[in-house]
């Protein structure tokens, strides 16, 4: 663990901080540490069950990748900036209300088997995450209480929105979009393709939030067909069905 005690300045570099122990991990204080990150890299490791806590003081860092896959919870205290922060499958990100993360990239790539939770530390009162331009690509997360904000587009792909979140846009991921491009192909051999690759994505789905593989065989039947522009939009009413049902 690392602890800033009294005023001190820290220079950390280019190496990896592997913070292996529990509690507060790393403590910043407030307004104690002067700090250069330089292009170094902090990993939260220990996968025990013990909560983790990571007091920033409100600095600017390179890379943070959280990496506390166990049952245990990381919670960001600060509003801190990262070059680059990471989320790993299965962690359990918590984030002091009211301050303000910011990352030039965040990576928060969840599975459906270890999704990626990131929440408030107090339920109703939100904490935000901020980047300034491109596309945050979510995938299987829970997320509470959470503002996206900074000027970037914050997608959450096969993920629950447990209320309280502001400009993050749900989806059902790529199965939708690669539905809606086959619809709307110029040509059916370029439908025919893209539709296609849709089936096998859904014959091989298991997060129930596409069709269930005897639907997808059906479905993969009718885009053998001739018309595929039309049987693909046709599939969207059967989609939908199904997910109403799901």
């Amino acid at each position: 663990n690392f602890a800033a005690l009294g005023a001190s300045s820290l220079k950390m570099g280019a190496g990896t901080w592997s913070l292996t122990g529990t509690g507060t991990v790393w403590d910043a204080g407030s307004g104690i540490l002067t700090l250069d990150a330089g292009t170094s890299k902090i990993i939260i490791a220990n996968t025990g069950s013990v909560d983790k806590t990571f007091n920033g003081g409100g600095l600017s860092y390179h890379d943070l990748e959280n990496a506390a896959t166990g049952i245990g919870t990381v919670t960001f205290t600060g509003s801190n900036s990262f070059n680059a922060f990471t989320a790993d499958p299965g962690t359990k990100n918590i984030f002091a209300h009211g301050t303000t993360t910011a990352a030039s990239a965040f990576s928060l790539a969840g599975t459906g088997a270890n999704p990626i939770a990131l929440a408030s530390d107090s339920a109703g009162s939100a904490f935000t995450l901020s980047q300034a331009s491109g596309t945050v690509a979510g995938t299987y997360l829970t997320i509470s209480d959470s503002t996206a904000a900074g000027g970037a587009t914050f997608n959450a792909a096969h993920s629950t929105d447990n209320g309280g979140n502001t400009a993050w846009n749900f989806t059902l991921g790529t199965f939708n979009v690669s539905i809606a491009e086959a619809a709307s192909a110029a040509d059916s051999d370029s439908a025919a393709a893209i539709f296609a690759a849709a089936m096998a994505e859904a014959a091989s789905a298991s997060d129930g939030e596409t069709p269930s593989r005897t639907q997808a065989a059906g479905i993969a039947e009718s885009a053998s067909g001739t018309d595929a522009v039309n049987g693909a939009r046709a599939f969207g009413g059967v989609l939908a069905e199904s997910l109403a049902a799901s």
